[in-house]
């Protein structure tokens, strides 16, 4: 598979993959745009249904309840028929659950919207990356840093798509609404693309479902690699939650500050994701992961002990740079551990996604128990996991030279891309 090597905007898989890469990347655009209305409209759903803060929060639960259940099978199934109709089907369902939040009558009907969302969401957004790495999947780091920059993007929108629709008299039933129509026009163009599933020039036969899965449960790479992931979840929604309490209850700090310093979160994140097109032509998976790993460390804790705003966004900005590393690095990992089985990667993934809703209870629980300084600190086991994660994959192999840079592509740009080295070999 040939490759551009002349920007950001102009990567693109060659010819027939184009246009798919792009619309799959919009897919990671439109889901965290449109799973973050409910939070940040969370004052206007209040006060137009009249519920609790409790009833809030638990709403905001509500795309992960019924996604525990039917995503595992789902991702298994995946890799057995045409990703093409779990990707399409995925996202039409993710357009009707939007439509059905637009037009909720009370916060019941809302909150069972939104438990539909969520595994339509697993079907046409999670194996829309998995298509987007089955399509290159030597460059899988790559193309999952574009990826978690598209989500960044996707997460910036949804307070300034709110905003405009205000500004017009609209809410936040109008951005479902709006989502939902993106969300069929997204299956509309990629049910006439052609997927990496369809491309294979030998089609193996289908293995017993069985035997497929028990191969995937004694992959010990696979595992450590899932089990990792399940702590990404911590210097993302968690650790922005618990920035908030601790610059307000600890430090006195008003909305505006809370605001500067959560946006700055973000800003690092945007700019390593940008960052890392460069760097993953200059390092191998296993030293960039430790390096954004001590990163955040450091940043975690100079953010922990600072006082003053100006050190809280200058650490912010750090930690939100190293933090956004994590995900793409370790994700890649997975998908590697087994090749050519995406689906079956994650659906052994999504068997964990219990331990991962309970993160931020446990984290609560620890703040009330101790401090919310010391909660934060607690977060520090997302890069301490993901380095004991690399060390525990390396297979005891001597001389393996598993943290080369990867080789340029030979004959420039244009040429055969080289694979690169997965994190421990």
């Amino acid at each position: 598979m040939q490759r551009s090597t002349d920007g950001f905007a102009a990567t693109l898989q060659p010819g027939r993959w184009a246009a798919l890469v792009w619309v799959l990347l919009s897919v990671e655009v439109l889901d965290e745009l449109s799973s973050g209305v409910p939070s940040a409209a969370a004052a206007a759903v209040g006060s137009e249904f009249a519920v609790s803060n409790t009833a809030i929060g638990a709403l905001l639960t509500a795309f992960g309840l019924l996604a525990l259940f039917v995503e595992p099978p789902l991702f298994f199934l995946a890799d057995r028929f045409p990703r093409r109709w779990f990707v399409c089907g995925g996202l039409l369902g993710f357009g009707v659950s939007c439509f059905a939040a637009a037009a909720a009558p009370s916060y019941g009907w809302l909150f069972l919207a939104l438990l539909l969302f969520g595994p339509f969401s697993g079907a046409g957004v999670s194996l829309s990356q998995a298509t987007l790495v089955d399509a290159d999947p030597a460059r899988a780091e790559r193309w999952l840093s574009r990826w978690t920059l598209c989500g960044a993007a996707g997460d910036l929108a949804t307070p300034v798509l709110l905003a405009l629709l205000a500004l017009g008299g609209a809410g936040w039933r109008s951005a479902f609404a709006l989502c939902g129509l993106l969300a069929w026009a997204q299956a509309a163009l990629l049910w006439r693309r052609q997927f990496p599933d369809e491309h294979r020039e030998v089609e193996a036969p289908a293995r017993p479902w069985r035997e497929a899965l028990a191969e995937a449960l004694a992959s010990r790479p696979l595992l450590l690699w899932a089990v990792a992931l399940v702590a990404c979840s911590l210097l993302d929604e968690i650790l922005v939650a618990f920035t908030a309490l601790h610059l307000r209850r600890d430090l006195g700090f008003a909305d505006p500050a809370i605001y500067l310093v959560v946006a700055c979160f973000s800003v690092g994140a945007i700019a390593a994701l940008l960052a890392a097109e460069r760097l993953h032509e200059q390092l191998a998976p296993a030293p960039l992961l430790r390096a954004a790993c001590g990163v955040s460390l450091v940043a975690l804790v100079g953010f922990v002990l600072s006082g003053s705003l100006p050190a809280l966004a200058g650490w912010a900005l750090l930690l939100g740079a190293g933090s956004s590393l994590h995900y793409p690095l370790a994700k890649a990992q997975l998908y590697r551990a087994l090749p050519g089985r995406s689906g079956t990667a994650i659906a052994v993934a999504g068997l964990l996604a219990p331990a991962e809703l309970a993160l931020a209870p446990l984290i609560g629980l620890f703040a009330d128990g101790f401090s919310l300084g010391a909660a934060l600190l607690a977060l520090s086991a997302q890069p301490l996991l993901l380095l004991a994660a690399s060390g525990a994959a390396r297979p005891p192999r001597p001389g393996h030279a598993s943290d080369a840079p990867t080789p340029p592509a030979e004959g420039g740009p244009g040429g055969p891309a080289t694979p690169q080295s997965s994190i421990g070999g």
